[in-house]
Order: C-alpha cells, then sequence, then structure tokens
C-alpha cells in the first residue's frame, strides 16, 4: 500500500523534525514531526528517506466547496478546493493544507499563529487525512464500532445519537460479549471485493490507553450497520432492516466530508457503498433515549440475522 507522507511546512516546531512512523487504516503514515495523537500507532519508519518536497499546485480551473463541521473544539467553515493534481483545504481559524493526489503527499502549506501542535495535529487527523484516506478507497464514517467474534458492528449516526453511550454500555458488560474498537470514525475499505472495517484510527474522545491494540488486527469484516435513532417516550424498541436506497442514503450521509468530495470521489463512494450493501445488512434502530433500557439495545444486537450472502471469513491480511 502506498505511504502517506506528511510534511509540515508550517506551523510546527523545527525542533524534533525527523521521520515518524505511524500505521492508520491500513496505511503507513510518516511524518517529519511527531504527531502525539497518533501515538498508540506509532511503528518503525519502513526506512525510506523522506524528503521534504514542494506542495502540489492547485490549478486555476480547481471546483471549490465548503462545509461546516466540528473540527479541533469548534464549528469550523472548511473550503476545498479540487484540481487534478491536488486538493486544498482551508480550515477556518487553523490553516491551509493540501493533498497530493498523485504521490501521497499532505502539507500543512500555512497556519495560524501561535496555534498549539495539538490542535494543528487535530486540523491534520480532519479533513485533510480523511481526504487523503479517500482518495486509497478508504471511506471514514461517523460511527463507534463494537466486535463480537470476528465481526465488526457499527453504529452510525450524527453526534448526540448515543453512538459512544451505546458501545460504552455494551462493553462494560462482561457478559455481552462485545468488545469496543472505534468510539467516533470507523475506517472502511473493501478487502477481496468484501467490506471491512480499518480499525488502526485514532479515536480522539479516548485516552490512549483505550485505543484500537496496534498489535491487534486491523482489518476485519464488517456484520452489520445499526443507525441509532434514539426517541424520547416510546414503549418499545424498535429494530428494521432497511430498504436499500434508505440504508444507502444513511451511509452517505454519515460519511466524513463526503460535502467536500469531487466528483471523482464521489463516483468511487457510491461504488463502494453499493458493494458494502450487496453484503451487509444495514437496520435502523428505534430506542428510548433512556440510560436504564441500554441494556435491552444491546441485548437485543446479538440476535441481528447473518447478512445474506456475506461470506467473509474471520482472518484476513492484517495488511
Amino acid at each position: 500500500m502506498r505511504l502517506i507522507r506528511f510534511f509540515a511546512l508550517q506551523g510546527w516546531s523545527a525542533a524534533q523534525r525527523g521521520c515518524y512512523g505511524y500505521r492508520v487504516a491500513g496505511h503507513g503514515l510518516l511524518s517529519d514531526v511527531p504527531l502525539h495523537l497518533l501515538s498508540a500507532y506509532a511503528c518503525d519508519s519502513p526506512g525510506v528517506e523522506l524528503q521534504a518536497v514542494a506542495p502540489p499546485v492547485i490549478a486555476g480551473d480547481a471546483t471549490e466547496v465548503s462545509a461546516e463541521g466540528w473540527l479541533a473544539g469548534a464549528t469550523r467553515q472548511v473550503v476545498c478546493r479540487s484540481g487534478r493534481a491536488a486538493i486544498e483545504l482551508l480550515l477556518s481559524g487553523l490553516g491551509r493544507f493540501r493533498v497530493g493526489k498523485a504521490d501521497g503527499g499532505i502539507s500543512c502549506v500555512g497556519a495560524e499563529p501561535a496555534l498549539a501542535a495539538e490542535v494543528l495535529e487535530e486540523a491534520l487527523l480532519g479533513p485533510p487525512l480523511t481526504l487523503a484516506l479517500a482518495e486509497r478507497a478508504v471511506w471514514c464514517l461517523h460511527a463507534s464500532a463494537v466486535l463480537r467474534g470476528a465481526r465488526v458492528l457499527l453504529f452510525l449516526g450524527p453526534s448526540g445519537q448515543g453512538k459512544s453511550t451505546l458501545a460504552a454500555h455494551a462493553v462494560a458488560d462482561p457478559g455481552a460479549g462485545f468488545e469496543r474498537v472505534a468510539d467516533d470514525i470507523g475506517p472502511c475499505t473493501l478487502v477481496g471485493g468484501r467490506p471491512c472495517a480499518r480499525l488502526h484510527f485514532p479515536q480522539l474522545k479516548l485516552e490512549t490507553s483505550q485505543q484500537y491494540p496496534l498489535a491487534a488486527r486491523e482489518s476485519l469484516p464488517l456484520g452489520a450497520v445499526v443507525v441509532l435513532e434514539p426517541v424520547v417516550d416510546i414503549p418499545e424498541l424498535s429494530l428494521e432492516r432497511l430498504a436499500p436506497a434508505s440504508a444507502l442514503k444513511a451511509l452517505a450521509e454519515q460519511t466524513v466530508a463526503v460535502k467536500l468530495f469531487d466528483r471523482a470521489l464521489h463516483r468511487a463512494h457510491l461504488g463502494f457503498l453499493a458493494a458494502l450493501l450487496r453484503s451487509v445488512a444495514v437496520y435502523r434502530l428505534r430506542y428510548p433515549h433512556d440510560y436504564a433500557r441500554l441494556p435491552e439495545v444491546y441485548r437485543m444486537l446479538p440476535e441481528l440475522p447473518e447478512p445474506a450472502g456475506n461470506g467473509a471469513k474471520p482472518g484476513l491480511p492484517t495488511r
């Protein structure tokens, strides 16, 4: 797999320049500065020389889109210009990044004065890394995830829908048989044509000790996707399998940075979602917004039927 190279051309201190290696969503990432938010996934660099290169040029005919999202502790506007060779991202109050489409490079080409390094790191791990992974057919979903047996179950939904809370309660019950593997972002891709979760990705709400272990398998098959919909004052839980059109809409809406995709990325993204829906069931779960009833919610999850046609087996290659 192609390496992702990050060059901190502006904004970071030059005191610790070197070559630092990490594993992220199934890819090696080399950085010329240490990235502390990736410390759980630090590994030996592969022995290649990391030399700063000029950031790719954005052509004058680049298409431009903008969106708002939560990033580095605030709601910020993101302006994205996508050209033939590169993507440029202007992150309000943070800085400017460029993502090369050919060489796998991410560059910070401008940073707001006096920003702390951890703020710039969080900016890097947002749209720049998300789009760099999308260029490699790895799609980040707004999801928490648990592992049961050898399959991953994604809890999908925007902030406030209870993804993290449900996952935390499920893994806290020793008899339920769940292991938390993602808390907020779930990168997914196709391995041998089958949808899999790529589990080595920084979950910024979790402590380093709570991150999915670097030594564990980084690629495991998806078992099902559950779109969460907490509702006040409903008497019963409701679990329904979504029709393909509704499932496609839910998955597309909860893909990170989807509003920043250019035409080529949209086309590739739809291809991935179509492949996912051919082998993985997507459900909507309506449940009371009541902590006391959460055990009822996660206890019904193991009863989800095996998705039709999903022949993915445990033991997929880790690389």
